[in-house]
């Protein structure tokens, strides 16, 4: 697992966290926050904004919950 970025919540940084192992390209988290996720080449997660805002923040949230491998989540 890699630390990809991260958000702060009440003062607490959390990042997001990638397995690529466990990633299996479903591509869920692309479709919902497709500013923040993307596939590469061999068809596993890939971070495509370094630090997302706030804004970005329930898409990211949605894309975890949809992971049907959880290989994307968050750690503090």
């Amino acid at each position: 697992m890699r630390p990809l970025s991260g958000f702060l919540e009440s003062e607490v940084v959390v990042k997001i966290i990638v397995d690529d192992d466990l990633c299996a390209g479903h591509a869920q988290c692309e479709d919902v926050a497709p500013e923040v996720f993307g596939l590469n080449d061999q068809g596993k997660v890939e971070l495509l904004m370094e630090d997302p805002p706030e804004s970005l923040r329930r898409f990211v949230d949605e894309a975890i919950q949809l992971c049907p491998v959880d290989a994307v989540s968050f750690a503090r």
